[in-house]
């Protein structure tokens, strides 16, 4: 499982991390849909911001590694970022 965070292009703070069990390739449409078992626990500006999301198609416009270091003596995990763009209906 990979785990990737998602930018929506243009923006600066990623969407949403999503898990992926084979990461898209540039030019795949990929969709989300969030479904909140928790909704008690949810700030309601947030849940609305993620129901958006719901059934939205993005097509992958680029796909960035890099490796991030986390102490001294080690380097620490693989990231990855999608940039996205919205498929307008």
């Amino acid at each position: 499982m990979i785990h990737a965070y998602i930018y929506v292009d243009g923006d600066k703070n990623y969407e949403l991390m999503a898990p992926f069990d084979v990461l898209p390739r540039v030019g795949e449409i990929v969709t989300f849909e969030f479904a909140a078992y928790d909704t008690e626990r949810w700030d309601m500006e947030v849940f609305d911001r993620m129901t958006f999301i719901n059934g939205s198609e993005y097509v992958v416009k680029k796909i960035v590694h890099a490796i991030r270091r986390n102490s001294i003596d080690s380097w620490g995990s693989h990231i990855v970022e999608l940039m996205v763009d919205r498929v307008s209906k």
